[in-house]
């Protein structure tokens, strides 16, 4: 079973300049030993941090898509997210932004399914 799973925005321990938001997708199976995560992939992340001094605020952007390789009975035997991540600084002149890509990166995590360990394990 797979859900996707939410963590909404902002931080609830503290009401400070840092907001932070993301998805992820779980893959959960019944074992002999009971339920167990089978795989979690980030498929996406939203982190955002302000500071007065000096004025520069930040901002990272994560995105993934996830696609499934299937065998010829239809069981899932690889999964590859296809990630894109910017990290953004803005500064601030007379009110307006002038946002500045720090760094960008991407490309492309894999797991395999391993009947041994039943688990999906990243392939490196």
């Amino acid at each position: 079973v797979a859900f996707k799973v939410t963590e909404p925005a902002g931080n609830p321990s503290c009401d400070g300049p840092e907001s932070r938001s993301g998805e992820s997708w779980r893959v959960f199976a019944e074992t002999p030993h009971g339920v167990a995560e089978l795989l979690s992939v980030t498929t996406a992340r939203d982190d955002s941090s302000h500071s007065d001094d000096p004025e520069v605020d930040s901002e990272t952007t994560y995105r993934a898509q996830i696609t499934l390789d299937r065998d010829a009975q239809k069981l899932v035997r690889e999964v590859a997210a296809t990630f894109r991540e910017e990290v953004k600084d803005i500064t601030w002149e007379s009110a307006k932004a002038n946002p500045h890509t720090v760094s960008e990166r991407s490309g492309t995590l894999r797991y395999r399914w391993n009947p041994a360990t039943l688990l999906f394990e990243e392939i490196k």
